[in-house]
């Protein structure tokens, strides 16, 4: 993926939680369904729409089998926030 530098936060989370999603090939329902969140929700969290709640991005990386080490570090480095 190209760094995204400066962009919003939520559209920075939102794309990489897409990416990792499109990885495992699952579609936005299943993972909505296993996460136990709302219908459309993660569509809106993936496109930067809105900054999910801490509870709703514990489950989705649990779903998703994200590493929070290397989600917090690929954030950093999009946000250009790696050298702070």
């Amino acid at each position: 993926m190209k760094p995204l530098k400066n962009q919003p936060y939520a559209k920075v989370l939102g794309e990489y939680l897409r990416m990792r999603r499109n990885q495992l090939h699952k579609s936005t329902s299943e993972v909505e369904e296993e996460a136990f969140i709302a219908d459309k929700h993660l569509g809106r969290i993936e496109r930067g729409e809105v900054e999910p709640y801490s509870s709703t991005l514990h489950k989705l990386i649990k779903v998703l089998h994200i590493d929070p080490r290397e989600l917090h570090q690929t954030i950093d480095e999009k946000m250009g926030w790696e050298n702070d």
